[in-house]
């Protein structure tokens, strides 16, 4: 069985899982496609922004079908959640996802780790699925907060 860590929360993957790989800190993300990072100076408002890939937390293979996994872990912070979740969170995920893909299938293709090779392939397979799991730790509930507002 495998264990994974991130944020306050471990991960246990048994034996139907032939893979699992935290993507975010391994050797094919970092030397690869997570050296693309830098600033730019937004041309309407003059702002430096900080622009540069992102990465879901843990890769995984299960029945030949690939997982990408994200993490967030909310937990002692309802006001920076309630603010969040609704717009931002979407799209940050997606976008960890978007660039994950990029980079799983950049690194397969220049000969990476063999594990990063089979996710690169099961992403250009076409008949093979991709699940996108957001795996959310919510604060808990207030006493005067309904369930459904969740």
């Amino acid at each position: 069985m495998e264990a994974i860590d991130v944020e306050r929360i471990r991960f246990e993957f048994g034996d139907s899982w032939s893979l699992a790989e935290k993507w975010d800190e391994s050797r094919a993300f970092l030397s690869g496609i997570g050296k693309l990072q830098g600033e730019w100076t937004d041309d309407d408002t003059g702002a430096l922004a900080r622009v540069g890939t992102k990465a879901v937390d843990i890769v995984g293979v299960r029945e030949d079908r690939l997982y990408l996994i994200e993490v967030k872990d909310y937990r002692g912070y309802p006001i920076e959640t309630k603010k969040r979740q609704p717009h931002e969170l979407p799209v940050a995920i997606a976008c960890k996802v978007r660039d994950t893909v990029a980079g799983l299938v950049g690194a397969g293709r220049q000969g990476a780790e063999p594990w990063v090779e089979s996710c690169a392939r099961l992403l250009v397979e076409q008949k093979a699925r991709v699940h996108v799991i957001a795996w959310i730790a919510d604060p808990d509930l207030r006493a005067a907060e309904p369930i459904n507002k969740r």
